[in-house]
């Protein structure tokens, strides 16, 4: 029987954590590692004592430790063959083993992820991407007209470099790199990633076939925590020190999004064009709208 196993880290959005565990139930998920680097709050406590269908496994870790340690600390504890760790604004689906399936009939395969949809923007995206070399500049972006839709136990993958935070991984891919525990909070994916690139053979993918929902947000202290400059600012400067690039550049390219609109940029180019003159359109505009309408092509 394959043992599968969830790791989740929580701050302070106690109640996405419970949406989360609530969608554990009726799965064949064994046993929940909850990371928590918050404060004990009373429903906290509450959560923390119910009785669901699955083991739960607290860690009690220090204020404010950080993802990477975190998530470190997860798959120290865990045992289990496969370890499916997302965000706690997340829902499991009900096909989640699929990926545990593709897993199994691909031993060269470290983790695969699922899509991710937002039903409260009626969204739909696919946040993967590859990475590439740049004059010391690493850039994350995805190559679509390299994209291939392979077949594994009968639902379909698309090998990437960097996969979203629904990704269910083999116990041993996580033993060859895993999350830096000292590394500081917003680059501790990329990080993650970059690390099996130039140290492992492990290969990423997406399933489209398995929806994670997601439900973003939280309180105001958690959104100020999370986006804290100064913290972002000695983040990157860690990642690029460690891997020795010059920059980290971000394209904000998607194998798929429902959201994106390459057609409302091209009307706003043309209204410029005919209220401003032709002198208002910059050369970096229309750079910049042939590159978005040429990955309409692919997507």
């Amino acid at each position: 029987m394959t043992e599968i196993a969830l790791g989740v880290v929580v701050f302070t959005r106690t109640e996405k954590l419970e949406g989360l565990l609530e969608s554990v139930e009726n799965t064949p998920i064994e046993k929940v590692y909850i990371a928590d680097n918050g404060r004990m709050t009373p429903r906290k406590k509450e959560l923390y004592a119910r009785d669901f269908d699955f083991e739960t496994a607290i860690l009690d870790l220090e204020y404010d430790i950080g993802l990477g340690y975190s998530r470190n600390r997860i798959v120290s504890e865990a045992s289990e063959e496969f370890l499916l760790i997302v965000d706690s604004d997340n829902k499991i689906p009900h096909n989640v083993t699929l990926l545990a399936e593709q897993l199994t009939a691909r031993p060269n395969i470290g983790g695969i992820a699922g899509t991710m949809i937002e039903p409260e923007i009626g969204r739909i995206c696919q946040s993967a991407k590859d990475f590439y070399v740049d004059d010391g500049k690493l850039v994350r972006t995805v190559h679509h007209d390299e994209k291939e839709i392979e077949y594994i136990a009968e639902s379909p993958f698309i090998q990437f470099d960097i996969v979203p935070n629904i990704t269910m991984y083999r116990k041993e891919c996580l033993e060859d790199y895993s999350w830096d525990p000292d590394i500081p909070i917003r680059r501790e994916h990329a990080d993650f990633y970059v690390g099996h690139w130039r140290k492992t053979d492990w290969k990423f993918g997406v399933c489209p076939e398995v929806l994670f929902r997601h439900y973003p947000g939280g309180d105001t202290g958690y959104v100020s925590h999370r986006h804290d400059r100064e913290r972002e600012k000695r983040a990157e400067q860690y990642f690029l020190d460690k891997w020795g690039y010059d920059d980290f550049q971000y394209e904000r390219l998607y194998w798929y999004d429902t959201h994106h609109d390459p057609l409302g940029l091209l009307d706003r180019a043309r209204r410029i064009q005919r209220e401003d003159g032709p002198t208002a359109l910059t050369k970096r505009s229309l750079k910049k709208a042939a590159r978005i309408a040429r990955r309409t092509v692919f997507e």
